[in-house]
C-alpha cells in the first residue's frame, strides 16, 4: 500500500459521526481498504478501535456495519484478543439483515473468524448453522457458497460444533 499517512487515518476516524451517514460510510469504507496494510491496521487499532467497536452497536446502516466488521476481522487475524461481542454482532447481522448486497462481506468475515476457537462455540450457541445452510441453498453466488462451505467444513472438524 502506498498510503502510509497516519494523519489520514486519524481524519477518517474523526469523520465518523452518525449525524452524517454518507461521510461515515465513505470514511469506514476507506478505513477498511487501508486496513489491508498491517502498519495502518495496527495504527487504527491503537488510535481508536473503540470508536469502531462502539459504532457496531449504534448503526443500522449495513454499509457502515460491514466496513467496521471487515476492519475488525482484519484486526482479529492479527490479534485474537478480541471480544465475543464483535463475533456476536456479525452473527446478529447475518440472522436479521435482509440485505444480501453485503452478504458476501459478512460471510467472508465469518469464514476468517472461524480461525479463532471461540467463534465456533459462539456459532453453536447462537444456532447459526441453519442460517448458513439456508443461505447456501438460496444464494447462487459462487463466492458466498464457497465461503459457507469453508465455514461448515471448519466447524465440522470441531467435535463440539458437529454435535
Amino acid at each position: 500500500m502506498q498510503i502510509h499517512d497516519t494523519n489520514l487515518i486519524k481524519s477518517l476516524i474523526n469523520f465518523i459521526d452518525l449525524t452524517n451517514i454518507e461521510l461515515t460510510r465513505v470514511s469506514c469504507e476507506s478505513l477498511y481498504y487501508l486496513s489491508f496494510d498491517i502498519n495502518l491496521l495496527n495504527f487504527i487499532h491503537r488510535y481508536d478501535s473503540k470508536k469502531l467497536k462502539d459504532l457496531l452497536d449504534q448503526t443500522n446502516d449495513p454499509s457502515i456495519f460491514c466496513s467496521i466488521i471487515n476492519i475488525l476481522t482484519q484486526l482479529i487475524r492479527t490479534n485474537e484478543n478480541i471480544s465475543n461481542n464483535i463475533i456476536l454482532n456479525v452473527i446478529k447481522f447475518l440472522k436479521t439483515s435482509p440485505n444480501t448486497f453485503y452478504l458476501l462481506r459478512i460471510i467472508k468475515s465469518l469464514n476468517q473468524l472461524t480461525k479463532i476457537s471461540q467463534t465456533i462455540q459462539l456459532f453453536k450457541q447462537e444456532k447459526i448453522f441453519s442460517y448458513l445452510i439456508l443461505y447456501l441453498r438460496n444464494e447462487n453466488h459462487l463466492d458466498i457458497q464457497l465461503n459457507i462451505l469453508f465455514i461448515l467444513q471448519t466447524c465440522g472438524k470441531d467435535q463440539q460444533a458437529a454435535k
